[in-house]
């Protein structure tokens, strides 16, 4: 990944994403979010962000449009759905720089559990990502108690020269991704007209 000094024009975008289609995700042989393979780290954040079907409802919209990402990151395309075999960019904004990080959908999840409902999706890093790895972002309606809940999991290590240098670095970064995801979710389903827009000019 290229840190950029000034945010990142559509032409840059879009051509940073058609080299994504031609390239694959390296595969981790044994990942899963239950194990974490010699060289990786399982992150994870589980947290209670609403309650009843209406909720899990809007949980569900924001994942489906992207709206739970935090205000320093969007996603490129803003209308593309997380669907098995889609590209997406990450466009993260830190401090005076801007990243674009690559991704790919895996597979869509939409499940009846023994506890209720589930929804979401997993993506995985390409080329040009600061990492190799998963990512999986999960709305589960919990009907006996009625908790919506949302969890962000990620086994990965990373691969940019600056954050293999310094792990600990990374740890943080992710930790501070899950963190903001989980407040914007939780600000998304209190207040479902709160910056549903997947476009924001200051991201």
């Amino acid at each position: 990944m290229k840190l950029l000094l000034r945010k990142p024009t559509r032409a840059y975008l879009e051509r940073t994403l058609d080299r994504a289609t031609h390239t694959s995700p390296e595969l981790v042989p044994g990942a899963h979010f239950e194990h974490t393979p010699a060289g990786y780290r399982l992150g994870r954040t589980k947290r209670v962000v609403g309650s009843g079907s209406g909720d899990f409802v809007r949980a569900c919209r924001a994942l489906e449009q992207w709206s739970f990402l935090p205000r320093w990151a969007r996603v490129h395309p803003a209308d593309a759905a997380p669907r098995a075999a889609t590209n997406v960019l990450l466009v993260v904004r830190t401090f005076f720089t801007w990243g674009v990080l690559p991704a790919r959908i895996l597979t869509s999840v939409d499940e009846t559990t023994p506890d209720g409902h589930r929804v979401g999706f997993i993506y995985a890093a390409l080329p040009e990502h600061v990492a190799v790895g998963y990512e999986r972002f999960l709305v589960e309606h919990h009907e006996a108690s009625g908790a919506v809940t949302f969890e962000l999991a990620a086994v990965a290590r990373p691969v940019h020269p600056v954050l293999r240098r310094a792990p600990p670095v990374f740890r943080v970064i992710q930790r501070r991704f899950r963190r903001a995801c989980m407040h914007r979710m939780r600000r998304q389903v209190a207040f479902p007209r709160y910056g549903t827009s997947t476009t924001r000019p200051n991201a």
